[in-house]
C-alpha cells in the first residue's frame, strides 16, 4: 500500500514538471536582460568598470537565455513541440562534444603557441552559454523553416 501511494505521488508530480514553460510575453523579457547583461559587460570591458561582477553579468546573460529558451510561442503546436525538444537534444549532444574537445583543443593551442597558459581552463560559463545559444539558435532556426 505504501508503495502504491508513492508511485502515485511520485507520477503526479512529475506529471506537473512534464511541461514546464513560460507564457510567451517572457521572452521579450528574456531579450531584454540577455542584451543588457551583454552591454553590460561590454561597457565593464571597454570603460574598466570595476563595480560590477563579471560572474553576476555572466549569470544574468545565462537567466535572460534560459527565459527566452524556456518561453512558449504564440502558436504552440505539436511541431513547436517536437522542435524543441529536438534542439534540446541536440544542445545537450552538442555540449558534450565541446565539454569533451574544449579542453583537448585549449591543450593543443598552448603547444603550437608555446604558451604555458594556466588560466585557459574551462569554466562552466561557457558550457552552459553554448548549450542556451546551441538550443535557441537551432528553434529559432528550425522553426523558421517549417
Amino acid at each position: 500500500m505504501i508503495y502504491k501511494n508513492i508511485c502515485d505521488w511520485d507520477r503526479k508530480a512529475s506529471e506537473k514538471l512534464k511541461n514546464i514553460q513560460l507564457p510567451n510575453q517572457w521572452k521579450s523579457m528574456g531579450y531584454a536582460i540577455m542584451v543588457i547583461a551583454l552591454v553590460l559587460i561590454l561597457s565593464r570591458k571597454i570603460f574598466d568598470i570595476s563595480f560590477l561582477s563579471k560572474t553576476i553579468l555572466q549569470n544574468i546573460l545565462i537567466v535572460g537565455l534560459l527565459i527566452v529558451s524556456l518561453s512558449k510561442e504564440k502558436i504552440e503546436d505539436e511541431l513547436i513541440i517536437k522542435v524543441r525538444a529536438m534542439t534540446y537534444r541536440m544542445a545537450f549532444i552538442f555540449a558534450v562534444f565541446y565539454g569533451l574537445l574544449q579542453p583537448i583543443i585549449n591543450y593543443v593551442v598552448d603547444i603550437i603557441l608555446g604558451v604555458s597558459d594556466k588560466d585557459s581552463h574551462f569554466t562552466y560559463f561557457q558550457l552552459i552559454i553554448f548549450m542556451l545559444l546551441i538550443q535557441v539558435g537551432f528553434f529559432e532556426l528550425f522553426k523558421r523553416k517549417r
